[in-house]
């Protein structure tokens, strides 16, 4: 699944899902608010990192999300958000995304 984080700069990250994970993706609509819990792995292989996301827990937000809660919104891989999708952040304004 595709993401896109709720700050200032929002990022689109990509997750992978397996399990029943799957079917819980393929319930939810673009645009639609999520809370994931992710592990990052990097290993090596032939002189090269690869990085892996993975979620293990999914959870939909209901109602406007606080500008403390860490939370994104879902994306199918070929659709972009609504247009009057609204960011939070609880990132200083003005902050560089670097």
């Amino acid at each position: 699944m595709v993401i896109e984080t709720n700050e200032q700069y929002p990022k689109k990250v990509a997750i992978t899902c397996w399990g029943e994970k799957v079917d819980e993706i393929q319930s939810l609509t673009p645009g639609t608010t999520v809370k994931v819990a992710i592990n990052i792995e990097s290993r090596e292989y032939n002189e090269r990192w690869y990085t892996d996301i993975k979620a293990w827990k999914i959870e939909t937000q209901t109602g406007q999300p606080s500008d403390n809660t860490n939370t994104a919104s879902f994306n199918s891989i070929n659709e972009e958000a609504p247009a009057d999708t609204v960011f939070t952040s609880d990132e200083t304004e003005g902050d560089l995304p670097f």
